[in-house]
């Protein structure tokens, strides 16, 4: 590197640097560089501009547009010293603007977090953009039905008869087995996969090829952790030996591939993988087009228009004749997990609703206190008149004026993003419970970069209607004392407060309605009693039924029954149709609740029995007979309905109970007309017993051990399943509560300084009153008049606001309360009674004052 390739060195130095220095400089930065570049260019050239990097001084800045440089330097040291000195001038002014916008920074940050993680789940696969699965949409009399299953064999199809496709991959749902290796037996959740699944999904192996790990249908990939588990390392177990029990077919699998730890932001989780052409030998059924029950992924071609692709695979079965009323429907798969719901036949917004909600809360949050910033700033004028008159004698612009108040507004706003970043460190922990996330203290460097950018953005939002009010008085009205404040100001004011108490108000009465639906959900008829319900399952187990019968006489057990589907009371799968009966047409095609119980089901649950009976071993045969809920018998027909006999498909059974209705899933949806099929070998089974007594639950777990059942007692209660089912809503309850809170204390801390300000306008005038005999309870009464009529305005406003967030959130529940009037007076009750104990306090000093000492001040 010689002189020509240090030039643009040189350049630089001529850019910053003024014009004397350039000969005198330059001369002997050359002179040291060609010595240096003698023993190495490289390092001439890096000791040339650092040196030169050390010439960015003030000294040696070159002149500008606005200036000298260095007058911009001693400016902005003019103005940090400025800023301070008025900080410390004004303590309360700036805890609360701290206090303030801390808190809702600390808010927003972590509500931004928390929406980071959500919003890229599922997205860190490489060829995330061109993932899809594949849905069914089901034509039926109540409508369109989006079901996640499909046939196995429609992936097979759809990358043949469709060129855009790459690869097309079938999966089961999730299967849990026991894998035995050379250390140690251990349960595991995996899935059976397509031979391309890591050609679509970007899970990286440790050990093995992608393309080839599921040639042989024995062939398992598992992920580090059981990998460890099985042998003790994850090194060089490829080629090793696996056992599954009966679930997993009873075979012996070889370890073809390793794979890393899969990402926590991953909605597909398994601990090992098998090829799906394992399943298939298995299960022949699934060979058939009118099976479902696989699920059906695809990857299309870099290019491909998903849309269009979209519209050429909906009617592909019924097309090829395989199905009717039923069309394909492609759903990206990293959406999935936001667009959760389904109406009408498409995706909707189901968990990014709550994402929005939230982000929108923090905003809401954060308005609250800028909103305070922007109306201390305006109230605190009164002090900086002198200071703006001087500098506007001086010789200080307008324009240097504003970009010193928006300075101030800057420092207040990153100062206060440092506290709140202490704040979220500390928080993030009770956070990460209450959203069951596991959310890094680390962000990465474009979370980053997307705070630094908002707080600029912000501190110029936040400061701008400040800077320009204050910089537009007049030096000769403010010096000579003539200065009348405006109208607008005092107008602003008041409407940002009116915003503030809106906020407020929506926070309460959200509150309000979201912890009384909570507690409806939790306290309602559920058409069985949940308390004292163990659930577990028996899977391996032979003999369900001697099992049953040994667990009833235990003491402390008051019953016990055993359902199929893979769950308990709380979610039984199964609905579907099929059923027919004498007068039934086709029209009446009705989709039932059909769970599959064993006996003594309706007397674990504690069913409401209004006519026959139940399942009981001593009548036999109860496979041919079946048990309806109110709707179903609805349906059927009331009269003489107990030993009517319908078609279960080709079955002819019997009814012969009827019980009250009861939910099988959560209050989200309604209850479905039910019709009970028996089935004695369900391997869930749930256990009434008389309290929670450890020593019970001790006898439970020995008599499941006694039959050697392959898998570890693992048990929940039916209460706790319950409550499962609304976890995300009390989790909405509990944030609800602290974001109103804050809003709260946020706005009172505004008011609080406000109104100071405000009665240290009106000290004369309250002095005055005073002498003329005004008592101290009506000029505490008129110093809170005029904010309490703000709280009433505000309570017009945000009524109808409110009422129409929460009526459209509650619109999720099938079962629900209503909106109340009186829900809206307790807020405005408990809103009015913040800000009379704010106003109050402050009235108070003022109106204990001698008025003599302040009516003679000038």
């Amino acid at each position: 590197m010689g002189t020509r390739g240090s030039e643009w060195i040189l350049r630089f130095f001529r850019w910053f640097s003024r014009e004397e220095y350039h000969e005198e400089i330059e001369g002997d930065l050359i002179e040291i560089f060609n010595v240096d570049s003698q023993e190495s260019n490289i390092k001439a050239g890096l000791v040339l501009a650092w040196t030169i990097l050390r010439y960015i001084r003030p000294e040696y800045l070159k002149i500008t547009d606005g200036g000298f440089m260095v007058n911009r330097y001693s400016i902005f040291v003019h103005n940090l010293k400025i800023v301070y000195r008025g900080l410390l001038k004004y303590r309360s002014t700036f805890s609360i603007n701290l206090i303030g916008l801390s808190t809702a920074f600390a808010c927003v940050f972590l509500i931004y977090l928390w929406a980071d993680y959500e919003y890229s789940v599922d997205t860190f696969h490489l060829n995330d953009d061109n993932i899809y699965q594949v849905l069914q949409n089901k034509t039926r009399v109540e409508g369109i039905k989006t079901d996640k299953s499909t046939p196995a064999l429609l992936a097979e199809a759809l990358v043949t008869d469709f060129p855009e496709l790459d690869y097309a991959v079938t999966t089961n749902r999730k299967t849990t087995g026991m894998l035995s290796g050379s250390r140690e037996e251990v349960q595991g959740t995996g899935k059976f996969v397509g031979a391309d699944f890591l050609e679509v999904f970007s899970f990286p192996l440790l050990q093995g090829n992608k393309s080839t790990v599921f040639i042989e249908k024995n062939s398992i990939v598992l992920t580090e952790d059981l990998a460890t588990a099985l042998f003790g390392t994850t090194q060089n177990v490829l080629g090793m030996t696996v056992k599954g029990n009966r679930d997993l077919f009873n075979e012996e699998y070889v370890v073809t591939g390793v794979l890393k730890t899969l990402p926590t932001r991953s909605t597909l989780t398994f601990d090992f993988l098998i090829s799906y052409e394992q399943y298939l030998s298995k299960y022949t059924w699934f060979n058939d087009w009118d099976s479902d029950g696989a699920i059906t992924y695809i990857s299309i071609k870099d290019g491909a228009d998903a849309n269009a692709l979209n519209q050429k695979i909906e009617p592909y079965l019924e097309e090829k004749g395989i199905r009717e009323s039923t069309t394909l429907l492609l759903q990206k798969f990293s959406d999935a997990y936001l667009y959760n719901k389904y109406e009408h036949g498409r995706p909707v917004p189901g968990r990014l609703m709550y994402v929005r909600l939230f982000l929108l809360v923090s905003l809401f949050i954060l308005l609250v206190a800028c909103i305070n910033f922007i109306n201390l700033s305006i109230a605190q004028s009164t002090h900086k008149l002198k200071e703006i008159g001087v500098s506007k004698a001086i010789g200080i612009t307008k324009r240097e004026l504003i970009h010193r108040f928006l300075f101030e507004s800057a420092l207040m706003v990153f100062f206060s993003a440092a506290v709140a970043t202490v704040l979220v460190i500390g928080l993030l922990p009770q956070f990460n419970i209450i959203f069951g996330k596991d959310l890094s203290q680390i962000p990465d460097p474009g979370f980053i970069l997307k705070i630094i950018g908002f707080l600029s953005a912000l501190s110029i939002l936040a400061g701008l209607y400040p800077a320009y009010y204050l910089s537009s008085f007049s030096p000769t009205s403010i010096l000579k004392n003539t200065f009348v404040n405006s109208h607008s100001a005092q107008w602003i004011k008041k409407g940002l407060v009116v915003v503030q108490f809106c906020i407020s108000l929506i926070f309460i009465t959200g509150f309000i309605v979201v912890h009384q639906q909570i507690t409806f959900l939790k306290t309602s008829e559920l058409g069985y009693t949940k308390d004292n319900i163990v659930h577990f399952n028996i899977r391996g187990n032979n003999d369900v039924n001697g099992f049953i019968n040994a667990v009833k006489e235990i003491p402390g057990v008051q019953n016990a029954t055993n359902v199929t589907g893979g769950n308990s009371i709380v979610n039984i799968s199964g609905a579907g149709r099929g059923f027919s009966w004498q007068g039934s047409t086709e029209s009446e095609d009705i989709l039932f609740a059909r769970p599959q119980v064993g006996y003594n089901f309706a007397e674990t649950l504690e069913l409401e029995l209004l006519e026959g009976r139940s399942f009981n071993e001593e009548y036999g045969n109860e496979e041919s007979k079946l048990m309806v809920n109110e709707l179903a018998a609805a349906l059927i027909g009331k009269e003489d309905i107990i030993g009517k006999t319908i078609n279960d498909g080709d079955d002819r059974k019997q009814i012969i109970g009827v019980v009250k209705n009861f939910n099988l899933e959560s209050l989200h949806k309604e209850i479905q007309p039910t019709i009970i099929r028996f089935y004695p070998d369900g391997t869930e089974v749930m256990v009434r017993i008389s309290s929670l007594d450890k020593n019970t639950l001790s006898h439970i777990e020995e008599l499941y051990n006694s039959y050697n059942i392959d898998y570890p007692f693992s048990y929940t209660f039916i209460s706790d399943q319950y409550e499962e089912l609304y976890r995300f809503e009390e989790r909405v309850s509990v944030l609800s509560r602290y974001f109103s809170v804050i809003a709260v204390i946020i706005s009172s801390l505004g008011l609080f300084a406000l109104v100071a300000f405000t009665i240290e306008k009106r000290m004369k005038e309250i002095g005055i009153r005073k002498i003329l005999g005004a008592s101290n309870l009506n000029i505490t009464r008129l110093l809170t008049g005029s904010f309490s009529s703000l709280v009433v305005i505000s309570m017009l406003i945000s009524s109808p606001i409110s009422y129409s967030i929460l009526t459209n959130w509650l619109s999720n529940f099938a079962y629900r309360i209503t909106v109340s009037w009186w829900v809206f007076f307790i807020g405005l009750g408990m809103l009015l009674f913040s800000v009379w104990f704010t106003v109050g306090v402050q009235a108070l000093k003022a109106v204990r004052l001698n008025p003599v000492s302040y009516l003679k001040q000038e």
